[in-house]
């Protein structure tokens, strides 16, 4: 079994394309490997919206409490499975 812990873009600017690219790689690496699956996890609302335009399905969010700091935080968690894609 193997994984990947994290991955992080700075804010400012980067090439178009260039998460889709990372993300194609680790997923051909991920198959190639046997992986079945994937659960990505963020807190970036942008990358949310990456990861569901990639074939990832939400499955649970957490949010902070009220009166927790920041408000408004929340934690999403994605999944895709490979089971019935071409290696």
């Amino acid at each position: 079994m193997g994984g990947c812990a994290s991955v992080c873009f700075g804010s400012g600017p980067r090439p178009a394309g260039l998460g889709q690219a990372l993300l194609d790689r680790a997923i051909a690496l991920a198959k190639g490997r046997g992986c079945h699956s994937a659960w990505p996890e963020t807190s970036n609302r942008s990358a949310l919206a990456f990861y569901r335009s990639a074939g990832f399905a939400l499955f649970g969010e957490l949010r902070n409490a009220a009166g927790q700091k920041p408000e408004g935080h929340a934690r999403w968690f994605l999944s895709r499975s490979f089971d019935k894609e071409a290696t």
